[in-house]
């Protein structure tokens, strides 16, 4: 019988990181790329309805090749007031479910989607937490044999956080842009490679922003 142990990496990142205490400033390799995160609306006091934005700004000195909808390479972290560190519960945790998996995207919309960012120029999302969001799934298998098998996809995907939670901490993150384990896919999905691309191989983090029900 055949094992197959499975790593995937979301779009939000839920894994015990998210237990694990962020600095709350932003950070980013030789300060290339600032990242900022905000809370634009909070209805009805209800952290599963929070809003966010993150604004990303090329502050290096030549231009970087992100992807518009800062869905590749991107993704939240989350902590709860009700979260143990270093394991994760679905009762205790902000957990993301697939509703519904994306197409490929076509070759103009690739062309579209990966911009040439010049310094000062910046890019922007909203984050609903009420509503499915753009995310890209990646990862890889492994069987007993150690035979790796990649994957990597976009899908809309509903984050829940738990009733009883009363703060929610969320930063962002941006990684290399695609993980190493799942490059050939990335290429397989977007019809090109991420080098092909041009795409920015740094990583950054922006500020923590803190999330409290009154």
């Amino acid at each position: 019988m055949r094992t197959t142990i499975v790593t995937m990496l979301l779009g939000a990142a839920l894994g015990a990181v998210a237990a694990q205490a962020e600095p709350s400033d932003s950070w980013s390799e030789d300060g290339v790329l600032t990242m900022a995160l905000e809370l634009v609306a909070l209805p009805d006091n209800d952290l599963q309805r929070a809003q966010m934005r993150l604004t990303v700004t090329n502050t290096g000195t030549s231009a970087i090749v992100l992807d518009r909808t800062l869905a590749a390479g991107f993704s939240l972290r989350f902590k709860t007031d009700l979260s143990a560190e270093f394991t994760r519960s679905d009762s205790k945790d902000v957990t993301a479910r697939e509703v519904k998996r994306l197409e490929k995207p076509t070759a103009a919309e690739v062309g579209a989607r990966f911009v040439r960012l010049a310094p000062g120029q910046s890019l922007s999302r909203t984050y609903d937490l009420a509503k499915p969001n753009r995310s890209v799934v990646e990862g890889h298998a492994s069987d007993m044999e150690s035979v790796h098998y990649g994957f990597y996809y976009e899908a809309m995907q509903a984050y829940r956080v738990p009733p009883e939670a009363k703060r929610m901490e969320v930063d962002a993150w941006y990684e290399r842009g695609v993980w190493m384990m799942a490059t050939a896919q990335f290429e397989e999905w977007f019809g090109q490679s991420a080098e092909e691309i041009g795409l920015w191989s740094g990583r950054a983090r922006s500020n923590t922003v803190v999330i409290e029900r009154k």
